[in-house]
C-alpha cells in the first residue's frame, strides 16, 4: 500500500511552511526513517483548518477507506485539523483501518502507545491556540468599537470614507472615519421622511422612482436596499431615545449622555456569511460622523417596520395566492403576489418591478383572484375533473378514501361467501355485518363523488387548487397581453 503525504497551506498566511517545504520535510522523513516506499501527494492550498471540508483531503478519505494507504505522513498535527472532534474521528478511523500516522514536526507516529497520547494532546493544545487567538481579535475587535473609528470597506449610503493618520508612541498610524455626502445624504432623510408619512416601503420606492431618485451607482432604489437605510443605526444621533431603544432590547450601547448629537456607529450587525446578527450581539458605540436623523425618528421608523413584520407573518397562513412559484413575466423574474394598500385584494407584479421599479421591468401587474381562477379554469378545461381527482390522489392521503372503498368491498364479499355456509345466530351476526360495511362504502364513495363535483364547480379550498396547480402545472408566463399557461404531461 502507498504512503500519503498531506499538505495545508492557508491563504491568509504568506509566510512559513509552503506547500513546497512541508512536502519535501515529508519525503524527506520517509526516506529517512521509513526506508522509502511509494507514496501520493494530496496538496491543499488556500484552505483553513477549521473544518475538513477540503477537496485533496476528501480524496485523501476517500483512498484511506478503499484501502489503498498504508500511513499518512504530514509536516505539523494542524495540516490535518484544528478541531479535536474532526481530529479525534480521524484518528479513531486511521486506527480501525491500521493505517499509521505520522507527524514529522512534532516526532511522533500513531504506531506507539506514546504516539497516540501525544497525537491528542497536540490535537486539544491546537484547538486551544486557535480559540485562543479568535477570543484575542474578538476583544481587540470589541476595545476598537469603543472608540467609534469607521473601521474601513464601503461607506454606507449618505457618507463617504476618509482615511486620515495619527502618530502613536512615535509611529503612524491609518484610521478611517466618515464624513457626510451632501448629495446621498439627502436621499437618506428624503426616505426616512418618506417612510415616516406613508409607512409603506413599497410606496416609498414608487415616490423615489417617480422623482428619478438614483443609487450611488445611478440604479432605482430597491425595496431591499432602502430597508437596510432604515434599518442601519450609522444614520442615527446619540441621544436619549437611541439610548433606550437599544438598551431595551438587549445591545450593549457604549455612549454615555457626553456624547449626545453625534452618529452612532454600530458593530457586530453582521454574523459572517449568515447575514444579520440578533441585535443583542450589536454594540452602539458613539462615531465620529454627524448624524443625519434624530433618534426619535430612527426609533419611530424600527417600530413601524417591526409591525410591518408582525402583520406579514400574521397574514401570511391566510393568503389566496396559488401561484407562488408558478407565475413568470416574459422578463424571465417570477411574479410575486403583493396586497394591495387597505384592502383585501392582491396583484401579481414582477419581482424585478418589486425591487427596483419601471426601470427593471414595466411591466403591468396581474388583478390576482381573477388571475387564479383563469388558471385554474384553464386547468379544468385541460383536463376532467375524474382526471385531476385520479392524478392528484396517486401519492396522497386522499388515496386511502378508494383503497378503504376496496378493503370494505372484498370484506363484503369475503362475508357473503361465509354467509352461504352459515345458519341460525352466525347468519344473522354475518347480515348485520355486511348491513354496516355496505353503508360505510356507500358514505365513502358520496365522499369521493363529493369531491369530483366540487372540482367540476371550482368549489375547492385554497389549498387544494394550490396542490392541483402544482400538480399539473408546469409554469405560467404573462407577457403583457396574454396569460399562457404550460401544463406538465
Amino acid at each position: 500500500m502507498k504512503i500519503a503525504v498531506y499538505s495545508r497551506k492557508s491563504v491568509l498566511t504568506g509566510r512559513g511552511e509552503s506547500a513546497e517545504n512541508q512536502i519535501e520535510l515529508c519525503k524527506n522523513y520517509i526516506e529517512t526513517k521509513m526506508g522509502g516506499g511509494e507514496f501520493e501527494v494530496y496538496e491543499d492550498e488556500g484552505f483553513s483548518a477549521k473544518n475538513t471540508d477540503r477537496p485533496e483531503f476528501r480524496r485523501l478519505l476517500k483512498d484511506i477507506r478503499e484501502g489503498k494507504i498504508g500511513a499518512l505522513v504530514c509536516y505539523r498535527l494542524d495540516r490535518i485539523s484544528r478541531n479535536v472532534g474532526d481530529f479525534a474521528a480521524l484518528s479513531e478511523e486511521l486506527i480501525r483501518r491500521g493505517v499509521a500516522f505520522i507527524s514529522v514536526k512534532e516526532e511522533f507516529d500513531t504506531g506507539t502507545p506514546m504516539g497516540k497520547a501525544m497525537m491528542y494532546i497536540a490535537s486539544v493544545f491546537a484547538q486551544l491556540e486557535r480559540e485562543t487567538i479568535a477570543e484575542r481579535v474578538k476583544d481587540n475587535m470589541h476595545m476598537l468599537s469603543k472608540t467609534g473609528r469607521w473601521l474601513g470597506g464601503t461607506a454606507p449610503t449618505g457618507y463617504k470614507s476618509e482615511k486620515y493618520e495619527v502618530l502613536e508612541n512615535g509611529k503612524k498610524r491609518t484610521f478611517f472615519r466618515l464624513c457626510e455626502n451632501k448629495d446621498e445624504s439627502r436621499k437618506v432623510k428624503l426616505i426616512f421622511s418618506l417612510f415616516l408619512n406613508l409607512k409603506n416601503v413599497s410606496a416609498v420606492r414608487r415616490k423615489l422612482s417617480e422623482r428619478e431618485v438614483k443609487t450611488r451607482l445611478n440604479n432605482g432604489f430597491s425595496e431591499t436596499a432602502i430597508k437596510e437605510i432604515l434599518k442601519n443605526p450609522v444614520y442615527a444621533a446619540c441621544d436619549k431615545d437611541t439610548y433606550g431603544y437599544f438598551k431595551e432590547r438587549g445591545a450593549e450601547v457604549t455612549f454615555s449622555e457626553d456624547d449626545f448629537g453625534k452618529g452612532i456607529m454600530p458593530y457586530g450587525r453582521r454574523r459572517g456569511k449568515t447575514g444579520a446578527a440578533d441585535i443583542t450581539s450589536f454594540v452602539i458605540a458613539a462615531g465620529e460622523h454627524p448624524y443625519l436623523i434624530t433618534g426619535k425618528e430612527y426609533t419611530a421608523a424600527q417600530e413601524i417596520l417591526s409591525e410591518k413584520k408582525a402583520g406579514k407573518k400574521r397574514s401570511r397562513d391566510g393568503k389566496t395566492a396559488l401561484l407562488k412559484g408558478l407565475l413568470y413575466c416574459k422578463c424571465g423574474r417570477e411574479m410575486r403576489a403583493k396586497k394591495r394598500y387597505n384592502s383585501d385584494k392582491f396583484d401579481y407584479i414582477c419581482s424585478g418591478k418589486l425591487d427596483c421599479g419601471t426601470n427593471c421591468c414595466g411591466i403591468s401587474n396581474l388583478p390576482g383572484a381573477f388571475t387564479d381562477d383563469a388558471v385554474f379554469s384553464a386547468l379544468l378545461r385541460e383536463r376532467s375533473a375524474e382526471e385531476l381527482y385520479k392524478g392528484k390522489n396517486e401519492k396522497s392521503e386522499i388515496k386511502a378514501i378508494n383503497d378503504e372503498i376496496k378493503r370494505k368491498t372484498r370484506k363484503i364479499e369475503n362475508l357473503i361467501n361465509a354467509l352461504a355456509e352459515g345458519e341460525g345466530y352466525f347468519a344473522e351476526r354475518v347480515k348485520d355485518e355486511i348491513n354496516r360495511l355496505q353503508k360505510e362504502r356507500e358514505a365513502l364513495l358520496k365522499e369521493k363523488e363529493r369531491n369530483i363535483n366540487s372540482l367540476k364547480e371550482n368549489n375547492l379550498t385554497t389549498d387544494s387548487k394550490r396542490a392541483y396547480l402544482k400538480r399539473f402545472v408546469e409554469k405560467v408566463v404573462w407577457d403583457g397581453d396574454e396569460l399562457k399557461t404550460y401544463f406538465l404531461p
